[in-house]
C-alpha cells in the first residue's frame, strides 16, 4: 500500500487504526476540559480538595466528580497528592475565571460551539445553521459573551496585525465589526496620532468599552453602536478595517458592505480585509489550509450564509467596486490581510451607505 499523508498529524500515516483513533477520539479530552470549565471545577479546587469536598462544591455526583477529576489529572491539568486534588500552575493561571491569564471565556465559547457542531449533519442536509434545525441551544451565547471570548483569542493576532500594517499616514480608522476593540487598541498604541471608531452591536461594545478603559484609550477610541449594513458610518476615514467579518456573510452581503466602506473613504483611502482566506476555487469547490477549511464548516453550523472565501473572490468584489489591489500581508499562520485602495477622486454618492442589507 502506498504511503498516505495526514494533514492532521502533519506526517505520514504509519498505522491506519491509530490514525482513525486520533481523528475520531479527540472529543474525549475536549469534553473533559470543556465540562470542567463549565462547572468551574478549577475554581472550586481552590487550595486543594478531596473528591468528596469537590463534589459538594460542584453540587455534583461523587462518582462523576472523581472520574472527571482523575481524567484531568491524566491530562496534566490538576494533580492528586495526599488524597487531595490541586491545580497545576497552568490551571491556576489560565483555567479559572479569576486567573491572571484566564482563558475561561474562550473555553466556554468552545463548549457552545461543540454543542452546535453536533448538529452538523442537519446543517449539511439543509444548509441551515444548526440551531435553526435542532432547536435553540441550552447554552445560548450573548453578543457580550461572544465578544469576551473573541478578546481572549484575538489579542496576539491583533498585536501582529498592528505591527504588520503601516498606518503612519492615517489619522482616522473605522473598525467595522470591531468586537472587543483589541485591534483598535493596538492600532492606537502603535500610532499616536491615530483615532479609531469601533462599529458593532451595542451589547458587543460593552466588551469594547472594558478593553478601551483598561488600555486608557478613552480619548482616542470612540464607539459606534449599530448594524454595519444600516447605521450611518460617518467619516471620511483614511482606513476602513474589517477583521473576520467577511466570513460571516454571503458574497452578495459582503459586496454591499464593501460598497459602504468605499463610500466613507478619504480620496486615496484604504480598506484592510483580514480573514481566514482559502487558496483557490469557487462555489463548486475550494482548497486551502486544513484549519481554514474546517473554519468554513464552523460557518455552516453557526451562520445563515457564512463561508470562507478565496483571496481571488474577495479581490474580484473589490475590483467591481473600483477598489484597487495594493498588497497581501500575511499576519498569522491562519490570517491574511488584503489591502485595497480607492481612487484619488471620491466616488459618486450611492444609496448603499444608508440602505438596508
Amino acid at each position: 500500500m502506498p504511503a498516505m499523508y495526514s494533514p492532521v498529524l502533519d506526517s505520514p500515516i504509519a498505522d491506519v487504526d491509530e490514525f482513525l483513533e486520533i481523528l475520531t477520539g479527540g472529543y474525549r479530552p475536549a469534553q473533559v476540559v470543556l465540562t470542567a470549565c463549565r462547572l468551574d471545577l478549577f475554581e472550586h479546587v481552590g487550595e486543594g480538595a478531596t473528591a468528596q469536598e469537590l463534589a459538594a462544591r460542584l453540587d455534583a455526583d461523587l462518582r462523576g466528580t472523581r472520574i472527571l477529576a482523575d481524567a484531568l489529572v491524566g491530562l496534566g491539568l490538576i494533580r492528586f497528592e495526599g488524597g487531595r486534588y490541586r491545580n497545576t500552575a497552568l490551571a491556576q493561571d489560565y483555567l479559572r475565571p479569576q486567573g491572571r491569564h484566564s482563558r475561561v471565556a474562550r473555553l466556554r465559547h468552545a463548549a457552545r460551539l461543540y454543542e452546535r457542531w453536533a448538529g452538523l449533519i442537519e446543517s449539511v442536509r439543509t444548509g441551515r445553521r444548526a440551531s435553526d434545525v435542532v432547536g435553540p441551544s441550552a447554552m445560548s451565547e450573548s453578543r457580550l459573551d461572544f465578544a469576551r471570548a473573541m478578546a481572549d483569542s484575538a489579542r496576539s493576532g491583533a498585536r501582529q496585525t498592528a505591527a504588520a500594517l503601516d498606518l503612519r499616514s492615517a489619522r482616522t480608522v473605522l473598525d467595522v465589526g470591531g468586537g472587543p476593540a483589541v485591534h483598535a487598541v493596538e492600532f492606537a498604541r502603535r500610532n499616536p496620532r491615530l483615532t479609531v471608531t469601533v462599529l458593532d452591536h451595542p451589547e458587543t461594545l460593552e466588551a469594547a468599552a472594558e478593553t478601551i478603559r483598561e488600555a486608557g484609550m478613552e480619548k482616542r477610541i470612540r464607539l459606534m453602536p449599530g448594524d454595519a449594513f444600516e447605521v450611518p458610518l460617518g467619516g471620511p476615514y483614511d482606513l476602513v478595517f474589517m477583521s473576520n467579518v467577511l466570513h460571516s456573510y454571503s458574497a452578495e452581503a459582503n459586496r454591499r458592505l464593501l460598497q459602504r466602506a468605499r463610500e466613507v473613504l478619504t480620496p486615496g483611502g484604504r480598506v484592510a480585509l483580514k480573514d481566514f482566506f482559502l487558496e483557490s476555487g469557487d462555489e463548486h469547490g475550494k482548497s486551502g489550509s486544513l484549519w481554514n477549511l474546517l473554519f468554513a464548516v464552523n460557518m455552516l453550523v453557526n451562520t445563515d450564509e457564512g463561508d470562507c472565501y478565496t483571496e481571488e473572490e474577495v479581490l474580484g468584489w473589490c475590483a467591481d467596486l473600483g477598489l484597487e489591489y495594493v498588497q497581501r500581508i500575511p499576519v498569522t499562520p491562519k490570517s491574511t490581510v488584503l489591502m485595497v485602495t480607492a481612487p484619488a477622486s471620491p466616488p459618486p454618492p450611492d444609496s448603499a451607505n444608508s440602505g438596508k442589507r
